[in-house]
């Protein structure tokens, strides 16, 4: 898959845990390695479907050494540590050459996808360190937050733009934004999904409310998963009508949007009247002059004289 190009430098997940490094990076070869695999931009599904393998593998390892108190050489066996870094890397790197799930479908250009196994695997994986207590990716993104209390500006962007990078939402060679809008009076009014294209061409979405965009029942990783799944939604469809040649739009469509966008804003909308009638067409114009008239118009013939009676 194509990665997704980015103007300028932008923060995300994999340049902020880059720091959490103990002392050299370097001196951890096994934690570059996995920081490698996991962080690279532009995966496809097959190689989410690797990673999540090698997270399962190494997490299993880690819960029976647990349970039967192994000691592991190298130290403690952290989740994201040098040891728990090195059983990912070496089942990634044993999946990978061996053509595991080169059966998964490559992603189709032009159409926007959430991945949902993919993004469970990705926001649950943990942050690298070498210290106990570190977080995961979600957490990085502040997840607890999504629902009642979720930031709907700092926090859809971050989650957009991440996952993107990552390659488990997203179209493959654009790029996916979220815009905030507000009103007259710098109250906030919805928000539009736009994709932007290489070539500059910018494609909004119609205006969505908060609810149609984070359903404030969920949270943590379901809560994005669901973000993510429905942004993925309005922008195919937002593509398909503006593919669409001349982006015919139904009227009776049109007026429902309106009415729905007006509601959610508390705006009730009044009815014009009917119509007036519409002027009759036009005919073609004549090709042909008319008919001359004539020289002279006849006279009309005088009335006889009356004949004497007898008497």
């Amino acid at each position: 898959m194509a990665a997704p190009y980015w103007p300028g430098d932008q923060d995300s997940v994999a340049a902020a845990t880059a720091a959490v490094f103990v002392g050299d990076p370097e001196s951890e070869p096994d934690m570059v390695r996995w920081f490698g695999a996991f962080h690279a931009e532009g995966h496809t599904p097959r190689d989410w479907a690797i990673i999540g393998d090698a997270i399962r593998n190494a997490d299993d390892i880690a819960a029976d050494t647990a349970a039967r108190r192994i000691d592991i050489a190298g130290g403690p066996f952290v989740r994201g540590g040098p040891t728990w870094c090195r059983l990912a890397a070496n089942t990634h790197d044993y999946l990978h050459a061996s053509g595991g799930y080169a059966h998964l479908s490559p992603l189709r250009s032009g159409v926007c996808f959430a991945d949902p196994t993919a993004i469970a695997v990705w926001l649950s994986a943990p942050i690298i360190h070498t210290q106990p207590g570190r977080a995961t990716v979600g957490d990085a993104l502040d997840l607890p937050q999504y629902g009642r209390c979720f930031n709907v500006y700092h926090g859809l962007e971050t989650l957009i733009g991440d996952a993107q990078r990552a390659g488990v939402f997203g179209i493959p060679g654009q790029r996916v934004e979220v815009w905030h809008l507000v009103d007259v009076d710098q109250n906030h009014d919805g928000h539009s999904l736009t994709v932007h294209t290489p070539d500059g061409l910018v494609i909004a979405s119609p205006v969505q409310s908060t609810d149609d965009l984070i359903d404030p029942d969920t949270a943590g990783i379901d809560a994005a998963i669901a973000v993510l799944t429905t942004a993925a939604g309005i922008v195919n469809t937002t593509l398909a009508r503006h593919n669409t040649a001349d982006d015919p739009r139904d009227p009776t469509v049109e007026a429902a949007e309106a009415r729905e966008a007006a509601e959610r804003r508390g705006v009730e909308l009044i009815p014009l009247g009917n119509p007036g009638r519409a002027f009759m067409p036009l005919g073609p114009v004549p090709t042909t002059p008319p008919p001359d008239p004539p020289a002279s118009l006849p006279q009309p013939t005088p009335p006889a004289a009356p004949r004497p009676r007898r008497r």
